[in-house]
């Protein structure tokens, strides 16, 4: 049917902590798995929680479905699942060979390591399952030697991460000294640039001041020369003359009637007149 290999494909997590273990609460095989867990020599932590079922006899099929099921209801809250028997006569291991119960095994969402207890003998549940090891302590020792690989992982990545930060560190200290060094040299060449600047806006803006006033004095003079021809004074030296009536020059004749006093100013002096005709 294309499942035999499932679980087998599944990938053990790197911390496999939270085990559900399928075992009979008396079998002695559950105590020495339980008991080399607790007692590791790494010190891990590990969690374990019991779902009872029957190990021999005709129920085992039944029995072994059944805490498959509730663990499946709570998936989320276990790594792998461990099937353990310890010990018990070849004849029983029937149980495990059944057609329904290797179906779920092989398909089951979680890698099920299975310690039946028997060196020589294989059962089906043993084919399909992720793991085969030979009794509950050797299960134990498994799930313990892949904390421990991955305490080892650790330990060795927190080495070079230690070892990796102590070369930034020293790199930093190194950059640090050399632009220590670099800072004096740069300041006095900062300054002499901005130094350097300066007397060339200096100049520059000698320059173009000279230039703006020379600009202005030229328009002076034009301005000065226009306002010149365009005085009265310089009409008055053609041999012109302004005739006021009242304070306000005379320029069309209709304006005047006899008896109108005009004044006619000359380049040099004025002359006082009374209009007849």
């Amino acid at each position: 049917e294309g499942v035999l290999t499932l679980n087998k494909e599944l990938e053990m997590p790197v911390l496999p902590q939270r085990v559900a273990v399928i075992s009979s609460a008396t079998a002695a095989g559950y105590g020495d798995f339980c008991h080399q867990l607790q007692h590791n020599p790494g010190g891990f932590y590990f969690y374990t929680e019991l779902f009872p079922a029957l190990m021999q006899g005709n129920q085992v099929e039944e029995s072994v479905l059944a805490a498959l099921d509730r663990i499946n209801a709570r998936i989320n809250e276990f790594d792998v699942v461990v099937i353990i028997r310890g010990g018990g006569a070849t004849s029983d291991l029937s149980g495990f060979d059944t057609y329904l119960l290797a179906a779920a095994c092989a398909q089951f969402p979680l890698p099920i390591i299975t310690g039946i207890g028997h060196e020589r003998d294989d059962t089906v549940l043993d084919s399909v399952a992720h793991t085969r090891v030979k009794t509950p302590t050797a299960a134990a020792e498994l799930l313990i030697h892949q904390v421990t690989e991955a305490a080892e992982h650790l330990e060795e990545l927190s080495v070079r991460l230690q070892q990796g930060a102590y070369m930034l560190l020293d790199q930093e200290q190194r950059r640090l000294e050399a632009l220590q060094i670099r800072i004096p040299n740069l300041v006095h060449r900062k300054l002499a640039d901005a130094r350097f600047s300066l007397l060339a806006a200096k100049k520059d803006l000698s320059q173009v001041a000279k230039a703006l006033l020379a600009r202005q004095s030229h328009r002076l003079e034009l301005l000065q020369q226009r306002i010149a021809d365009a005085s009265p004074d310089k009409l008055l030296s053609r041999g012109y003359s302004i005739t006021i009536k009242d304070g306000k020059a005379v320029t069309d004749v209709s304006s005047l009637k006899p008896g109108d006093r005009l004044t006619t100013r000359l380049l040099k002096g004025e002359v006082q007149s009374v209009v007849e005709k």
